[in-house]
């Protein structure tokens, strides 16, 4: 019996889930995710019209899982769990920034953050384990140099863990703005992502470029093909990657499904619920503000995400 009055996403081949770029599910909600496993089955809100859309989690109808997070340690608990029903079909990729409390109210702490993602990288080598420093911030707050040795610092911490490091610059959205202007952060246009003039971005990432290269680390760009393409070395990032996804869980080709201009991912069903995460992150763009983000965090770990009610089916 289908779910009623729902859209059920009805594809013939295993699809490959996103956990999530909609909230840091595997930090907040991994007893939620827990639950869904066990359920069989989850609904997300369609972004354009709102109306549920209802995947299997079924072993056979789950291609890869590919996580999002800046706290990979409560999904290590379950690791077992997804061996179990997955295999070894997925990867992460882990945010680590290390700006200040302005800016990132309620992250975990850098230390805690690359702890877990080495226990992550001992399990399954560092080819799983994805460093995104993202976004680039630059303001009078933090300006290149200091972005530039924050970055250095993380290399060194993630050396070894990691092999790979995708950056973007930031974007420019309203809410973001407004949400870092409460915290007294103008940031300078001139590396917004998508600027007129990117001279001074393309210098940047030169150098962050061989800060990275000297620690084994490749840098990839999401989202920034123009800048990246003017720094040999660069290469343009696919965070839903069809190559990669082929390698861990051979099977069909994965067409592309663009999030936004310029994203290079292939499709996947990106689960989760917007305005859940508590990490306070003032540049977010799944979240309008962190009181919001918080409170709602609050009240879906004790109540699960507002889809999880609908009617029993059979999604697929």
């Amino acid at each position: 019996m289908a779910v009623t009055g729902v859209m059920v996403a009805a594809m013939p081949n295993p699809r490959v889930i996103s956990v999530s770029r909609r909230s840091d599910i595997p930090a907040l909600h991994a007893a939620w995710l827990r639950g869904r496993i066990a359920a069989g089955w989850v609904a997300y809100a369609n972004p354009y019209n709102r109306r549920p859309i209802v995947v299997s989690l079924a072993p056979d109808a789950v291609r890869a899982l590919v996580f999002w997070t800046r706290n990979p340690h409560p999904l290590i608990a379950l690791l077992p769990e997804l061996e179990a029903r997955y295999a070894r079909r997925h990867y992460l990729h882990l945010t680590v920034t290390g700006m200040d409390r302005r800016i990132e109210e309620r992250t975990p702490a850098v230390a805690a953050a690359v702890a877990a993602a080495a226990t992550l990288a001992e399990r399954y080598g560092p080819d799983y384990v994805w460093w995104r420093f993202d976004p680039i911030l630059v303001s009078a707050g933090t300006p290149v140099e200091e972005v530039l040795d924050r970055f250095g610092r993380l290399c060194r911490l993630l050396q070894g863990v990691t092999t790979r490091c995708t950056v973007s610059f930031l974007d420019g959205y309203r809410s973001a703005l407004a949400n870092l202007a409460q915290a007294g952060i103008v940031p300078d246009p001139a590396y917004f992502s998508g600027a007129s003039d990117p001279t001074r971005q393309v210098q940047m990432l030169t150098r962050l470029h061989a800060i990275a290269s000297a620690h084994g680390i490749a840098l990839q760009t999401c989202t920034e093909d123009a800048v990246g393409a003017a720094v040999p070395g660069v290469v343009a990032s696919r965070c839903i990657d069809p190559v990669v996804i082929e390698r861990i869980a051979p099977g069909f080709p994965l067409p592309s499904s663009p999030s936004r201009p310029g994203c290079g991912c292939a499709v996947s069903a990106d689960i989760g619920t917007y305005d859940s995460c508590s990490h306070g992150c003032r540049y977010c763009y799944a979240t309008r503000s962190p009181s919001v983000g918080r409170a709602n965090a609050q009240r879906y770990r004790a109540d699960g995400f507002p889809l999880d009610h609908l009617p029993e089916g059979d999604p697929q």
